[in-house]
């Protein structure tokens, strides 16, 4: 099954790593991550073709008579990625006398992507499921997006609190995507919320904070609201970390 059927990609990631099982055995693979629009994280690996042991260890791997501890490596555009708590197979594919590659779907619970030897994020870019606005009163303000400012039209609506200051940014095409939500009665990201983090105020606790803000949403809108995906920049605008995590399931 191609990484592309499991849903509308929000984020794609494809690189090189290593399958490690519980026991610390390693297996190289050529990894593809996907995250969709219901949050959901796959990711593909794709074993050497005509490795016995690979597919029998994917063989193991089904009959859960060995365990996946994590996924790591190293993504084409230089990131390093780690998965994070657990992994469910959710399809394999077995070779054990051709050419073709044994692969392995899973899905995973958070995906960690990060730049070394960066400075730490000054900003944080969280992609927010489900969240829609009330009124009709547009702004516009100009929002550091990477290295370029950027214009942008928005419902004009800033979050201050002691961690931090959240600035609200629908996506451009936010009227669309919550028609499609409420037609399909489904997910996806309409906003973006800009955490720019008090002075000495690790991520961690943005994180913390902003997962307490989504919940007090979600009681107020009668929805799932939550983050799905964050992107961390520096203080002058170079991605330092990349967060995908299944908040919704």
């Amino acid at each position: 099954m191609a990484i592309s059927e499991y849903g509308r990609a929000v984020r794609k990631y494809r690189g090189k790593g290593h399958l490690v099982l519980a026991d610390g055995s390693k297996f190289t693979c050529h990894v593809s991550i996907l995250q969709v629009e219901t949050g959901n994280i796959y990711l593909i690996c794709k074993l050497a073709p005509n490795f016995l042991q690979a597919a029998s260890t994917i063989n193991d791997i089904i009959h859960h008579k060995c365990e996946i501890d994590h996924v790591q490596g190293k993504t084409v555009d230089g990131l390093d990625f780690t998965t994070m708590h657990k992994l469910a197979v959710i399809h394999a594919s077995l070779q054990l006398f051709s050419n073709k590659t044994s692969e392995l779907t899973l899905m995973a619970d958070e995906v960690s992507l990060i730049v070394e030897n960066e400075a730490m994020a000054d900003y944080y870019d969280f992609g927010v499921v489900n969240f829609e606005f009330s009124g009709n009163h547009n702004a516009t303000k100009i929002i550091q997006n990477g290295s370029k400012p950027v214009e942008h039209s928005y419902l004009n609506l800033e979050m201050k609190a002691p961690w931090g200051v959240a600035t609200v940014d629908p996506l451009p095409d936010y009227d669309e995507i919550i028609k499609r939500i409420k037609v399909q009665k489904g997910t996806s990201i309409t906003c973006k919320f800009i955490v720019k983090s008090s002075r000495g105020i690790e991520a961690d606790e943005i994180i913390n904070n902003l997962d307490e803000l989504c919940r007090l949403l979600s009681l107020s809108q009668a929805t799932k609201i939550t983050w799905i995906n964050a992107l961390g920049y520096t203080a002058t605008g170079k991605i330092k970390e990349i967060i995908l995590k299944n908040s919704i399931t």
